[in-house]
Protein backbone atom coordinates (compact mmCIF):
# COMPACT_ATOMS: atom_id res chain seq x y z
CA UNK A 1 0.00 0.00 0.00
CA UNK A 2 1.04 3.50 -0.53
CA UNK A 3 1.15 6.43 1.54
CA UNK A 4 1.25 10.21 1.34
CA UNK A 5 4.19 11.44 3.29
CA UNK A 6 2.66 15.12 3.79
CA UNK A 7 -0.64 12.72 5.58
CA UNK A 8 1.89 11.50 8.01
CA UNK A 9 3.31 14.54 9.41
CA UNK A 10 1.31 15.44 13.33
CA UNK A 11 1.12 11.08 13.24
CA UNK A 12 1.35 10.29 17.17
CA UNK A 13 4.08 7.80 17.72
CA UNK A 14 3.76 5.41 20.60
CA UNK A 15 6.12 3.15 22.50
CA UNK A 16 4.92 -0.25 23.90
CA UNK A 17 4.38 1.69 27.16
CA UNK A 18 2.51 5.17 25.93
CA UNK A 19 3.11 7.86 23.42
CA UNK A 20 6.45 9.05 22.67
CA UNK A 21 5.28 12.02 20.68
CA UNK A 22 4.51 13.53 17.25
CA UNK A 23 6.01 13.23 13.46
CA UNK A 24 7.79 16.06 12.72
CA UNK A 25 9.63 15.01 9.54
CA UNK A 26 11.03 12.25 8.20
CA UNK A 27 15.01 11.61 6.61
CA UNK A 28 15.44 9.65 2.97
CA UNK A 29 18.66 9.07 1.75
CA UNK A 30 18.72 10.05 -1.83
CA UNK A 31 20.96 6.97 -3.24
CA UNK A 32 18.05 4.48 -2.06
CA UNK A 33 14.97 6.61 -2.30
CA UNK A 34 13.97 4.90 0.94
CA UNK A 35 13.08 6.62 4.46
CA UNK A 36 15.47 6.31 6.89
CA UNK A 37 14.28 8.00 10.12
CA UNK A 38 11.19 9.91 11.79
CA UNK A 39 12.20 12.61 13.49
CA UNK A 40 9.57 12.82 16.20
CA UNK A 41 9.04 15.71 19.08
CA UNK A 42 8.52 14.24 22.31
CA UNK A 43 6.60 17.49 23.55
CA UNK A 44 6.88 17.94 27.34
CA UNK A 45 8.06 14.53 28.82
CA UNK A 46 11.38 15.27 27.36
CA UNK A 47 11.42 19.29 27.04
CA UNK A 48 10.46 18.95 23.23
CA UNK A 49 13.22 17.27 22.75
CA UNK A 50 13.69 15.72 19.06
CA UNK A 51 14.49 11.71 18.93
CA UNK A 52 15.40 9.47 15.51
CA UNK A 53 12.98 6.57 15.32
CA UNK A 54 14.04 4.31 12.67
CA UNK A 55 11.17 2.50 10.39
CA UNK A 56 12.83 -1.16 11.89
CA UNK A 57 11.12 0.12 14.98
CA UNK A 58 7.75 -0.13 13.82
CA UNK A 59 7.52 -4.38 12.86
CA UNK A 60 4.77 -5.63 9.99
CA UNK A 61 1.79 -3.63 11.40
CA UNK A 62 2.69 -0.23 12.79
CA UNK A 63 -0.39 1.44 11.76
CA UNK A 64 -2.71 2.38 14.74
CA UNK A 65 -5.83 4.88 14.53
CA UNK A 66 -3.89 8.35 13.81
CA UNK A 67 -0.50 7.31 14.31
CA UNK A 68 2.08 4.58 14.20
CA UNK A 69 2.85 1.98 17.52
CA UNK A 70 6.78 1.18 17.89
CA UNK A 71 8.36 -1.75 19.27
CA UNK A 72 10.53 0.24 21.92
CA UNK A 73 9.90 1.33 25.73
CA UNK A 74 9.83 5.00 26.83
CA UNK A 75 12.92 4.63 28.79
CA UNK A 76 14.89 3.41 25.39
CA UNK A 77 13.68 6.28 23.77
CA UNK A 78 14.72 8.73 26.77
CA UNK A 79 18.23 7.18 27.17
CA UNK A 80 18.79 6.92 22.74
CA UNK A 81 21.79 9.11 21.08
CA UNK A 82 20.88 12.88 21.30
CA UNK A 83 20.21 14.86 17.75
CA UNK A 84 21.11 18.31 16.62
CA UNK A 85 17.96 18.89 13.97
CA UNK A 86 19.57 22.02 13.11
CA UNK A 87 22.62 20.17 11.67
CA UNK A 88 23.03 17.61 9.08
CA UNK A 89 22.92 14.02 10.52
CA UNK A 90 26.51 12.57 10.07
CA UNK A 91 27.43 8.91 9.56
CA UNK A 92 28.68 8.63 12.96
CA UNK A 93 25.90 9.50 14.50
CA UNK A 94 23.63 7.26 12.60
CA UNK A 95 26.56 4.35 13.59
CA UNK A 96 26.16 5.43 17.59
CA UNK A 97 22.26 5.43 16.69
CA UNK A 98 22.24 1.78 15.49
CA UNK A 99 24.64 0.22 18.13
CA UNK A 100 22.16 2.11 20.57
CA UNK A 101 19.37 -0.03 19.16
CA UNK A 102 21.24 -3.24 18.32
CA UNK A 103 19.62 -2.45 14.79
CA UNK A 104 22.23 -3.67 11.39
CA UNK A 105 23.47 -0.80 9.48
CA UNK A 106 21.54 -0.26 6.32
CA UNK A 107 24.18 1.16 4.03
CA UNK A 108 26.28 -2.33 4.43
CA UNK A 109 24.41 -5.13 2.42
CA UNK A 110 23.14 -5.88 -1.24
CA UNK A 111 19.36 -5.31 0.48
CA UNK A 112 17.72 -1.85 0.81
CA UNK A 113 17.67 -2.63 4.38
CA UNK A 114 21.59 -3.89 4.72
CA UNK A 115 21.02 -7.76 4.18
CA UNK A 116 17.19 -7.60 4.21
CA UNK A 117 14.70 -5.58 1.64
CA UNK A 118 12.37 -4.86 4.31
CA UNK A 119 12.83 -3.49 7.50
CA UNK A 120 10.86 -5.66 9.83
CA UNK A 121 13.37 -8.64 8.36
CA UNK A 122 16.32 -6.93 9.48
CA UNK A 123 16.09 -7.68 13.09
CA UNK A 124 16.54 -10.92 12.71
CA UNK A 125 19.11 -11.48 15.11
CA UNK A 126 22.08 -9.76 13.17
CA UNK A 127 23.97 -7.35 14.95
CA UNK A 128 25.31 -4.17 13.94
CA UNK A 129 28.35 -4.58 11.22
CA UNK A 130 31.96 -3.56 11.94
CA UNK A 131 32.99 -0.44 12.76
CA UNK A 132 34.97 -0.27 9.66
CA UNK A 133 31.44 -0.44 7.53
CA UNK A 134 30.61 3.19 9.37
CA UNK A 135 31.70 5.09 6.83
CA UNK A 136 34.71 7.28 7.48
CA UNK A 137 33.53 10.66 5.67
CA UNK A 138 31.45 12.90 7.95
CA UNK A 139 29.42 13.70 5.00
CA UNK A 140 28.91 10.25 3.94
CA UNK A 141 25.40 9.66 5.07
CA UNK A 142 23.19 11.16 1.90
CA UNK A 143 20.21 11.65 4.21
CA UNK A 144 17.85 14.91 3.20
CA UNK A 145 15.08 16.64 5.05
CA UNK A 146 11.56 15.34 3.01
CA UNK A 147 10.30 18.25 4.81
CA UNK A 148 13.22 20.78 3.36
CA UNK A 149 13.06 18.95 -0.55
CA UNK A 150 9.79 19.75 -0.56
CA UNK A 151 9.33 22.47 -2.52
CA UNK A 152 12.50 21.82 -4.61
CA UNK A 153 12.32 23.00 -8.22
CA UNK A 154 11.84 20.49 -10.67
CA UNK A 155 14.72 20.69 -13.80
CA UNK A 156 14.03 18.83 -16.70
CA UNK A 157 16.28 17.92 -19.30
CA UNK A 158 14.88 21.01 -21.27
CA UNK A 159 14.02 23.95 -18.58
CA UNK A 160 12.08 24.02 -14.70
CA UNK A 161 8.53 22.93 -14.63
CA UNK A 162 7.06 22.63 -11.27
CA UNK A 163 8.16 21.93 -7.92
CA UNK A 164 8.02 18.91 -5.34
CA UNK A 165 4.79 18.46 -3.48
CA UNK A 166 4.93 15.25 -1.77
CA UNK A 167 5.84 11.71 -1.76
CA UNK A 168 4.41 8.38 -2.12
CA UNK A 169 5.99 5.33 0.07
CA UNK A 170 5.92 1.85 0.43
CA UNK A 171 4.49 1.26 3.62
CA UNK A 172 6.78 -1.82 3.75
CA UNK A 173 9.48 -1.19 2.51
CA UNK A 174 9.42 2.55 3.49
CA UNK A 175 10.46 3.22 0.16
CA UNK A 176 9.59 6.38 -1.94
CA UNK A 177 7.96 4.89 -5.13
CA UNK A 178 7.09 8.68 -6.37
CA UNK A 179 7.68 11.96 -6.00
CA UNK A 180 4.27 13.95 -6.26
CA UNK A 181 5.30 17.08 -8.30
CA UNK A 182 3.10 19.94 -9.07
CA UNK A 183 4.17 21.16 -12.53
CA UNK A 184 2.76 24.88 -11.75
CA UNK A 185 5.09 27.17 -9.73
CA UNK A 186 1.87 29.69 -9.15
CA UNK A 187 -1.26 29.11 -10.04
CA UNK A 188 -3.30 26.27 -12.68
CA UNK A 189 -0.92 23.10 -12.31
CA UNK A 190 -1.77 19.71 -11.61
CA UNK A 191 -0.43 16.71 -10.28
CA UNK A 192 1.56 13.76 -11.50
CA UNK A 193 4.22 11.44 -10.09
CA UNK A 194 7.97 11.02 -10.88
CA UNK A 195 9.43 7.66 -9.72
CA UNK A 196 13.03 8.18 -8.38
CA UNK A 197 14.60 6.19 -10.71
CA UNK A 198 14.65 9.22 -12.98
CA UNK A 199 15.99 11.47 -10.70
CA UNK A 200 19.92 12.77 -11.76
CA UNK A 201 20.31 15.27 -8.77
CA UNK A 202 19.39 16.88 -5.83
CA UNK A 203 20.96 20.46 -4.87
CA UNK A 204 20.40 21.38 -1.36
CA UNK A 205 22.13 25.21 -2.63
CA UNK A 206 19.63 25.24 -5.74
CA UNK A 207 16.67 23.57 -4.16
CA UNK A 208 16.49 22.07 -7.50
CA UNK A 209 15.40 18.51 -8.30
CA UNK A 210 17.04 17.22 -11.44
CA UNK A 211 15.20 14.75 -14.16
CA UNK A 212 16.31 12.79 -16.95
CA UNK A 213 12.67 13.63 -18.39
CA UNK A 214 11.42 16.47 -20.77
CA UNK A 215 9.01 19.35 -19.82
CA UNK A 216 6.38 17.49 -22.31
CA UNK A 217 7.08 14.22 -21.04
CA UNK A 218 5.92 15.50 -17.46
CA UNK A 219 3.65 17.71 -18.71
CA UNK A 220 1.47 14.94 -20.71
CA UNK A 221 2.41 12.72 -17.75
CA UNK A 222 -1.23 10.86 -16.13
CA UNK A 223 -2.34 13.00 -13.40
CA UNK A 224 -2.43 12.00 -9.89
CA UNK A 225 -5.30 12.10 -7.21
CA UNK A 226 -4.41 10.74 -4.13
CA UNK A 227 -2.89 7.40 -2.93
CA UNK A 228 -6.02 5.56 -3.08
CA UNK A 229 -6.11 6.36 -7.57
CA UNK A 230 -2.84 4.41 -7.82
CA UNK A 231 -3.37 1.30 -8.52
CA UNK A 232 -1.85 -1.41 -10.82
CA UNK A 233 -3.55 -0.30 -13.81
CA UNK A 234 -2.64 3.73 -12.87
CA UNK A 235 1.02 2.47 -12.45
CA UNK A 236 1.30 0.17 -15.42
CA UNK A 237 -0.22 3.82 -17.95
CA UNK A 238 2.63 5.80 -16.02
CA UNK A 239 5.52 3.84 -16.68
CA UNK A 240 4.47 3.13 -20.09
CA UNK A 241 4.31 6.85 -20.55
CA UNK A 242 7.74 6.91 -19.42
CA UNK A 243 9.10 3.98 -21.26
CA UNK A 244 7.68 5.76 -24.61
CA UNK A 245 9.34 8.91 -23.38
CA UNK A 246 12.89 6.94 -23.35
CA UNK A 247 12.00 4.79 -26.45
CA UNK A 248 11.54 8.07 -28.39
CA UNK A 249 14.93 9.60 -27.91
CA UNK A 250 13.69 11.50 -25.27
CA UNK A 251 16.18 14.10 -23.53
CA UNK A 252 19.11 11.69 -21.12
CA UNK A 253 19.68 12.92 -17.91
CA UNK A 254 21.38 16.31 -17.83
CA UNK A 255 24.54 17.25 -16.40
CA UNK A 256 23.75 19.25 -12.80
CA UNK A 257 23.67 22.80 -13.03
CA UNK A 258 23.68 25.90 -10.71
CA UNK A 259 21.36 28.56 -11.12
CA UNK A 260 23.13 31.77 -10.85
CA UNK A 261 21.59 34.20 -8.73
CA UNK A 262 22.07 37.75 -6.74
CA UNK A 263 20.66 39.86 -4.34
CA UNK A 264 18.07 42.15 -6.31
CA UNK A 265 19.51 44.54 -4.58
CA UNK A 266 22.47 44.53 -6.70
CA UNK A 267 20.91 43.96 -9.76
CA UNK A 268 20.25 47.61 -11.00
CA UNK A 269 18.03 46.57 -14.54
CA UNK A 270 15.68 44.98 -12.58
CA UNK A 271 12.48 45.81 -10.36
CA UNK A 272 9.30 44.14 -9.03
CA UNK A 273 6.68 43.58 -11.30
CA UNK A 274 3.58 46.47 -10.90
CA UNK A 275 1.20 44.41 -8.60
CA UNK A 276 3.43 42.03 -6.68
CA UNK A 277 4.12 42.95 -3.36
CA UNK A 278 7.80 43.54 -2.08
CA UNK A 279 8.15 41.95 0.74
CA UNK A 280 11.51 43.09 2.16
CA UNK A 281 11.63 44.26 5.75
CA UNK A 282 8.42 41.81 6.50
CA UNK A 283 8.56 39.33 9.40
CA UNK A 284 9.27 35.53 9.00
CA UNK A 285 7.43 33.15 11.08
CA UNK A 286 8.12 29.49 11.11
CA UNK A 287 5.65 26.91 11.04
CA UNK A 288 5.43 26.38 14.47
CA UNK A 289 4.94 30.38 14.90
CA UNK A 290 7.84 31.56 16.14
CA UNK A 291 8.81 34.69 14.79
CA UNK A 292 12.84 34.01 12.95
CA UNK A 293 13.79 37.09 11.45
CA UNK A 294 12.68 39.50 9.13
CA UNK A 295 13.53 39.51 4.42
CA UNK A 296 16.73 40.96 4.32
CA UNK A 297 16.86 40.72 0.47
CA UNK A 298 15.18 39.11 -2.43
CA UNK A 299 17.58 36.69 -3.73
CA UNK A 300 16.85 36.50 -7.93
CA UNK A 301 17.47 34.49 -11.00
CA UNK A 302 17.95 37.04 -13.92
CA UNK A 303 18.24 34.53 -16.25
CA UNK A 304 14.49 33.50 -15.41
CA UNK A 305 13.26 36.51 -14.19
CA UNK A 306 12.44 34.81 -10.81
CA UNK A 307 12.91 35.32 -7.15
CA UNK A 308 13.91 31.41 -6.16
CA UNK A 309 14.27 32.15 -2.82
CA UNK A 310 13.71 35.15 0.22
CA UNK A 311 17.39 35.83 2.40
CA UNK A 312 16.23 35.93 5.72
CA UNK A 313 18.17 37.97 8.17
CA UNK A 314 18.17 35.65 11.67
CA UNK A 315 17.04 37.44 14.81
CA UNK A 316 19.92 37.90 17.06
CA UNK A 317 18.92 39.32 20.72
CA UNK A 318 16.21 41.14 19.63
CA UNK A 319 17.22 42.45 15.92
CA UNK A 320 17.29 41.22 12.65
CA UNK A 321 21.20 41.32 10.79
CA UNK A 322 21.75 42.23 7.32
CA UNK A 323 24.95 40.64 7.14
CA UNK A 324 25.87 37.15 5.25
CA UNK A 325 24.36 35.23 8.80
CA UNK A 326 21.27 35.24 6.55
CA UNK A 327 19.96 31.86 5.40
CA UNK A 328 17.70 31.16 1.83
CA UNK A 329 14.26 30.14 2.00
CA UNK A 330 12.56 28.68 -0.87
CA UNK A 331 10.37 30.73 -1.89
CA UNK A 332 8.10 27.78 -3.30
CA UNK A 333 7.80 26.63 0.53
CA UNK A 334 6.62 30.03 1.88
CA UNK A 335 2.94 31.90 2.00
CA UNK A 336 1.83 35.65 2.65
CA UNK A 337 -0.27 37.20 5.26
CA UNK A 338 -0.74 40.52 3.24
CA UNK A 339 -2.80 41.73 6.13
CA UNK A 340 -0.01 41.55 8.85
CA UNK A 341 3.14 41.82 6.63
CA UNK A 342 4.39 38.06 7.19
CA UNK A 343 5.76 35.35 5.39
CA UNK A 344 4.88 32.15 6.99
CA UNK A 345 6.83 28.78 5.87
CA UNK A 346 5.36 26.04 5.77
CA UNK A 347 7.99 23.22 5.81
CA UNK A 348 10.29 24.23 8.90
CA UNK A 349 9.75 24.70 12.57
CA UNK A 350 11.75 27.73 14.24
CA UNK A 351 14.46 25.40 15.20
CA UNK A 352 15.82 24.00 11.56
CA UNK A 353 15.34 27.23 9.51
CA UNK A 354 18.65 28.25 11.20
CA UNK A 355 20.03 25.23 9.01
CA UNK A 356 19.64 26.26 5.97
CA UNK A 357 21.86 27.67 3.61
CA UNK A 358 23.81 30.62 3.17
CA UNK A 359 24.10 33.10 -0.32
CA UNK A 360 28.28 33.11 0.43
CA UNK A 361 28.31 35.30 -2.71
CA UNK A 362 26.54 37.08 -4.45
CA UNK A 363 26.82 36.04 -8.88
CA UNK A 364 26.49 39.14 -10.69
CA UNK A 365 24.87 38.69 -14.17
CA UNK A 366 23.50 40.71 -16.89
CA UNK A 367 19.65 40.99 -16.76
CA UNK A 368 17.97 40.24 -19.68
CA UNK A 369 14.93 42.98 -19.12
CA UNK A 370 13.05 45.44 -16.52
CA UNK A 371 10.74 43.46 -14.70
CA UNK A 372 10.39 40.54 -12.76
CA UNK A 373 8.05 38.33 -11.94
CA UNK A 374 8.46 36.53 -8.65
CA UNK A 375 5.07 34.86 -8.65
CA UNK A 376 3.66 36.93 -5.55
CA UNK A 377 -0.08 35.89 -6.24
CA UNK A 378 -3.17 36.59 -4.53
CA UNK A 379 -4.67 33.82 -3.54
CA UNK A 380 -1.49 31.25 -2.82
CA UNK A 381 1.49 33.98 -1.73
CA UNK A 382 4.67 33.08 -2.83
CA UNK A 383 4.68 30.21 -5.08
CA UNK A 384 8.17 30.32 -7.01
CA UNK A 385 8.31 32.15 -10.46
CA UNK A 386 6.55 32.25 -13.06
CA UNK A 387 7.28 33.13 -17.08
CA UNK A 388 3.66 34.23 -17.80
Amino acid sequence: MLRSVNDMFGYRIDATDGEIGRLDTVYFDDERWTIRYLVVDTGGWLSSRKVLVSPVAFGDAPVIEGGLRAELTREQVENSPPIDTARPVSRQHEWAYHQYYGYPTYWAGPGVWGAAAYPVAATAGIPPQNAEDMGHEAGDSHLRDASAVRGHHILASDGELGHVDDYLIDERSWMIRYLVVDTSNWLGGRRVLIPPTWVEAVSWEGATVQVGLTRASIESAPSYGDPTTVDDAFEQRLHDHYARHRRQGGAGPAAPTSTPVARLDELTDLEVADGHPDVRGWRVVARDGVLVGHVTHLVADPSALTVPFLEVGLEHGGTARNDSSGVLVPTSSVDLDRGTETVRVRDLAADRVSSLPSLSRSQHVSPAATQLRPGFGPRQGLRGGTHG
